[in-house]
């Protein structure tokens, strides 16, 4: 007689939460403790169903986070939004902890066996956008694209949501954990990761031996419960204890490339993991000593003080001080030490005349980096003064909060024009603002003052400044520049676009810095012989992308031609064509293109760019903004090739075989004259003969591939990378899973001359067509 065992309450699963809480903190908040610059949601799905798919979507998550964190093309950006971050959060301008958190609820789990048509295998629903404005726009993009941008599990947009800092993690929710990342030593990037087991329970019938199998076994009578592991620590772990957590290992170079980032201690968890019952506050907060050396040579240190005081203190009275000896023995060092923190101990209350130059030139003598973001009540004359200075001629970026800076800002840019070294530039606003428009207001005027026939006068604040300062802008001074501006950054977080049109604004955007401002894609929708296209629009001026960072966008969205709706290939990327071809891990982050983005999340309406929330897979509306004068448009297609042993297998087996490929050809063309869209809107023939003349050779240049564009806008790069780089991604592409193609035809190819006019005079005539 079989003996049965008892019915037992047990474990048939273990889970990784499907959803996680991205934190980017640093040492910014009162006594250096932690505090959020960034907060966003990922939410997860079960359209894959085996549990280790969520573990590898956040070791993937987390592993191109620090990889994004710790580019160093992005350092620059990010330190400049981490000292705003820190002035803030220490200032009377912060509010403090908010006693009601904000916090993510709690949503229903998936069952223990998901059948082939639940719910649970569709995508889920979109997460409302948020349009609040971010506090610190670069960081909080960095956050988002780093999400977003998944090649493995194709993360939609509206998967990711922007959190306010303030958000608190709740160890109670089954959904979702916690990953943080910690940017408070950028030459050590830390992360940590807060998951706890979530176990699928229920009572089953054990065989002979006291053992269950959860897939031979008998099933349980009741739907299994989904319990949170009862033990829940405060405590990050690393990649690898995560892994082992949860049973599973062999994750491969993700879990290897993240084991060379340290875990970030306990006290990153204080502010964002709320808790009645700390053991000892003391042991998981600390504070970094401020004191001086206890070797500084006491002898002169109060006059050196008194003399630095004075100064600042000169600086609200006066253009012109008298200079001032600092005995050589104190070291430059000393004197730059004291200088620096009186500086930042009185930075609301500085004068904005030139002497504060002086004193800026003097602190920060030899340093690579001015982040002057806390000096908010200085004057572009000052600034000017001092980048012009000698202590400072080797500096190679410059960081500014704008909103309160005083005076011309032509004067700064005849300065900038001037420097051959200083090729990063911040321009940020506070994260107080209401809006964006400061920044946007200053590129216009950079974007004017660039444009302008070198030798033009400016207007300077005194006579003694235009005595002192040549105050010539030098024609084109912006290319080879980097530009970062808050309003780049901030508006595609808000849906909102942050150019001005050609009817409104002062200045077209300059083509020797940025030269694409248009890509339009054309996309073959059958094989029949009545071929059918439907065209895109993708204004890609608002990216702000330099040729080379073009070129690596481009490259990396030519093979993600059927999935980028988004442009996000030209927002996360290699920052150079050598770093594509050597290290595709380095991701730069430039902004996310505005106008596209928002119409691509909302079915392409170009209404959508001021109205509400909606989705949309791609950018259909034909209005296209006018095209300037030596400005660049890129022509790519994505067409189809029937392949005909492909399509008589599939008539044998029609189960399903691939028996179309997909292949792409483009161009670069550039505008010789001014193309006012607006002109081509009509019913009649009127229109026709304009259309004509503007894709002829007086109105339109066709220049070739991606080789001879960078030929023309960055010659210093090496053809020979470019030839090669672009012979692998023909030969990547060819290995997609598709029939081959005709003899003869290419992956990639380059549109002629008479092709690239026909599928733009096409674009030109469907924008003529259907514009409102």
């Amino acid at each position: 007689m079989n003996r049965r065992h008892p019915l037992e309450y047990r474990r048939l699963s273990t889970k990784s939460p499907r959803s996680f809480l991205f934190y980017i903190v640093a040492n910014v908040g009162p006594d250096d403790e932690q505090r959020p610059l960034a907060v966003a949601l990922r939410q997860g799905d079960d359209m894959k169903v085996g549990p280790e798919h969520r573990v590898k979507r956040l070791l993937g998550n987390a592993l191109r986070l620090v990889h994004v964190l710790s580019e160093p093309a992005n350092r620059v950006a990010i330190e400049t939004e981490r000292a705003l971050a820190a002035a803030w959060y220490r200032s009377s301008d912060h509010a403090g902890i908010p006693l009601q958190r904000p916090e993510v609820p709690d949503a229903v789990q998936p069952p223990f066996r998901i059948k082939k048509r639940s719910p649970f295998l569709k995508p889920r629903a979109e997460l409302p956008w948020s349009h609040d404005i971010r506090e610190f726009p670069f960081i909080s993009t960095c956050l988002m694209l780093g999400l977003m941008s998944d090649p493995v599990y194709c993360t939609r947009p509206h998967d990711v949501q922007a959190q306010p800092l303030a958000t608190a993690f709740r160890d109670d929710r089954r959904e979702y954990g916690m990953v943080v990342l910690d940017i408070s030593d950028m030459d050590n990037i830390g992360y940590g990761i807060v998951a706890f087991p979530i176990h699928y329970m229920a009572e089953v019938q054990p065989d002979p031996y006291g053992n269950y199998d959860p897939i031979e076994g008998e099933p349980p009578a009741r739907e299994p419960d989904v319990v949170l592991a009862e033990n829940r620590p405060r405590l990050p772990l690393s990649a690898g204890q995560y892994t082992k957590e949860l049973w599973y290992s062999g994750y491969g170079s993700e879990l290897t490339d993240l084991e060379r980032f340290r875990v970030v201690d306990v006290s990153a968890l204080d502010y964002l993991w709320p808790s009645h019952h700390r053991a000892d506050d003391s042991s998981t907060s600390r504070s970094i000593s401020t004191s001086a050396s206890p070797h500084e040579d006491q002898r002169n240190s109060h006059a050196y003080q008194e003399a630095i005081s004075n100064l600042i203190h000169q600086t609200q009275y006066t253009n012109d001080v008298k200079s001032v000896t600092f005995h050589k023995s104190a070291g430059l060092a000393d004197i730059q030490r004291q200088m620096l923190r009186r500086l930042e101990e009185t930075s609301e209350n500085l004068g904005s005349s030139t002497v504060l130059g002086q004193l800026l030139s003097l602190a920060y003598a030899g340093q690579s980096v001015l982040n002057w973001v806390a000096f908010q009540n200085i004057s572009y004359e000052g600034i000017a003064t001092a980048i012009e200075s000698d202590e400072l001629k080797n500096a190679s970026a410059l960081s500014l909060c704008i909103d309160n800076i005083s005076g011309d800002p032509n004067v700064l840019f005849a300065a900038l024009s001037r420097s051959e070294n200083l090729v990063q530039l911040c321009f940020l606003q506070r994260p107080t603002r209401e809006t964006d428009n400061a920044s946007a207001h200053l590129f216009e005027q950079m974007c004017a003052s660039s444009l302008r026939v070198s030798g033009s006068s400016l207007p300077v604040a005194s006579e003694k400044d235009r005595e002192d300062t040549t105050a010539d802008v030098r024609a084109n001074w912006l290319q080879d520049r980097k530009i970062i501006l808050t309003c780049a950054f901030s508006a595609p977080l808000r849906e909102m676009a942050w150019l001005p049109n050609s009817e409104q604004r002062r200045a077209s955007i300059p083509a020797h810095a940025f030269p694409v401002t248009h890509m339009f894609v054309r996309r073959q929708l059958d094989v029949s012989d009545n071929r059918k296209f439907q065209p895109e629009y993708h204004f890609v001026g608002d990216a702000l992308l330099d040729p080379e960072r073009f070129a690596t966008g481009f490259l990396s969205y030519i093979r993600s031609i059927q999935t980028d709706n988004y442009l996000l290939s030209f927002a996360l990327g290699p920052p150079t064509l050598e770093a594509y071809a050597s290290k595709p891990t380095r991701l730069s982050v430039s902004p996310i293109p505005a106008e596209s983005f928002i119409m691509a999340r909302k079915g392409g309406d170009r209404a959508a760019l001021s109205d509400g929330e909606g989705a949309g897979q791609a950018n259909r509306d034909p209005h296209v903004r006018d095209i300037e004068p030596g400005s660049w448009v890129v022509l790519v297609t994505a067409e189809r090739y029937l392949n005909p042993e492909a399509a008589r297998r599939e008539e044998e087996y029609p189960w399903g075989y691939p028996i179309e490929a997909i292949f792409s050809r483009y161009a670069f063309i550039r505008a010789r004259s001014r193309i006012l869209v607006g002109h081509l809107r009509g019913d009649g023939e009127m229109s026709i003969p304009l259309l004509d003349a503007l894709v002829g050779p007086a109105s339109l240049e066709v220049v070739g591939g991606l080789h001879e564009f960078l030929r023309e806008t960055a010659p210093h790069i090496d053809a020979a990378l470019v030839e090669r780089l672009l012979d692998k991604t023909e030969n990547d592409l060819g290995k997609r899973d598709q029939p081959s193609l005709a003899p003869g035809m290419n992956q990639l190819s380059v549109l002629n001359d008479d092709d690239a006019r026909t599928v733009f005079s096409g674009f030109l005539a469907d924008s003529m067509v259907h514009t409102r």
